[in-house]
């Protein structure tokens, strides 16, 4: 069985918190960071830091 995560991640930038799922959190957030997600809410920013 494959573990999964709910997490929370805020941009200082644009004062703004984001709450995701997946199952492999350093590479999700990766791609956040690299704005990989084109239609995303996180496309905002590129400061994407886990908070929870």
């Amino acid at each position: 069985m494959q573990q999964h995560f709910i997490y929370f991640l805020y941009s200082k930038s644009i004062d703004r918190f984001y709450i995701g799922k997946t199952y492999n959190l350093k590479n999700r957030l990766i791609l956040h960071q690299e704005q990989h997600y084109k239609h995303s809410f996180t496309k905002s920013a590129k400061d994407w830091k886990i908070v929870f």
